[in-house]
């Protein structure tokens, strides 16, 4: 599928462990810009029973939904501290260069 469209031509909800994270997501009306990656993190969540973090999206529109990167990072006090969600037109890099 071609990318296209500007404004709510990306909508998407997101679900994490099969509940509702964040809904409407529009990742261009978010965006800061023009290939300028757009974060969303999320507190406190846990695993699912068995283990796993199970994360989906959900087309809201015509386009389907994207994510260029995902980060999961434990935290001190509870078992997954924060979910960091980038969505760019590119590669988004660190100042080392890294994914």
């Amino acid at each position: 599928m071609r990318a296209g469209g500007g404004e709510a031509s990306r909508k998407m909800s997101i679900y994490i462990n099969g509940k509702p994270a964040y809904e409407p997501l529009d990742v261009i009306a978010e965006a800061a810009g023009r290939a300028i990656a757009m974060r969303k993190v999320f507190l406190n969540l846990t695993s699912a029973d068995e283990g796993l973090v199970h994360i989906s999206f959900e087309a809201l529109c015509r386009h389907e939904p994207f994510v260029n990167a995902i980060e999961l990072a434990p935290g001190l006090k509870d078992p997954i501290f924060a979910v960091r969600m980038v969505a760019s037109v590119r590669a988004v890099e660190n100042a080392a260069e890294e994914l």
